[in-house]
């Protein structure tokens, strides 16, 4: 489904950069504006990141118990960040080309795929069409999310509850579909969501991580992890790489996740 979510994509980008005025939206997308970047907007991006990798959710580490020995995690996490990157990038320029070619205001958030982007296709050429790919291109991503987000639950409730993996897909499609009816009827309750998985559970989920990674995990298991991949020694760029990642963790990563929390917390006005 990846691959042909990405043709999807692709199909649209292009039919988008074509309409008159499209480029302006990729300008809009690449070309960056430094007085507006702030410390806020540089925690409001690590948050979105925090979401966009599905870090601190639990989905690493319930697919970390199926990944092989064999797997080398430095290629793994550079492949699914750069991956990550090119679809986001992709996204925009699908999007916005449309938006500034119609004069819509970019900053209309969820409205733009919901409400703004229709109105967009029904003055396109071809729009149905492209409407009905875009719409198939996001079913598909909505699908393969709920997979990783289903497949966390399902483990933690087979292996708590010691019951079948298809009675356990059943509690846990009932209660996403109760919690995703009530973000379905309320604007407001499906932002408050938004703002407090991705600036606040999932943050502080991420530092519980760190702090069991570098104060409880032995040092010497990490690298082994980290070098479980080959028999042969590491060599001196692979040592750089781990002292590296290490540094990072102990002591920059837990004080930019509780600068994230701390701007969830203002941002809530908890």
């Amino acid at each position: 489904l990846m691959p042909l979510l990405l043709l999807l994509i692709v199909a649209i980008v292009l039919r988008a950069v074509s309409l008159p005025g499209g480029l302006r939206g990729v300008e809009f997308l690449l070309r960056p504006d430094f007085s507006k970047l702030s410390p806020e907007v540089f925690l409001q991006a690590l948050g979105q990141a925090f979401f966009s990798v599905s870090v601190g959710i639990g989905c690493m580490t319930t697919y970390g118990s199926y990944i092989s020995k064999e797997a080398n995690l430095t290629t793994t996490a550079l492949s699914v960040g750069m991956i990550d990157f090119v679809v986001a990038l992709l996204s925009g320029m699908m999007i916005f080309p449309c938006v500034f070619a119609c004069g819509i205001d970019p900053s209309e958030g969820p409205g733009l795929v919901f409400v703004t982007l229709p109105n967009i296709f029904n003055q396109m050429p071809l729009g149905q069409l492209f409407s009905a790919i875009f719409f198939f291109s996001l079913f598909i991503a909505a699908v393969t999310s709920i997979i990783s987000m289903f497949e966390m639950m399902v483990k933690y409730i087979i292996e708590c509850w010691h019951t079948s993996r298809s009675r356990a897909t059943v509690l846990t499609a009932l209660f996403a579909i109760a919690m995703g009816s009530v973000c379905a009827v309320s604007s407001a309750v499906f932002n408050l969501f938004d703002k407090l998985t991705a600036c606040i559970l999932m943050p502080l989920t991420a530092l519980f991580i760190v702090f069991f990674v570098v104060y409880r995990v032995p040092r010497s298991l990490l690298f082994q992890e980290y070098n479980a991949h080959t028999s042969e020694p590491p060599t001196p760029l692979r040592l750089c790489v781990f002292r590296t990642y290490y540094f990072l963790t102990k002591y920059i990563v837990p004080f930019a996740i509780l600068a994230i929390f701390a701007y969830g917390l203002k941002d809530l006005k908890l």
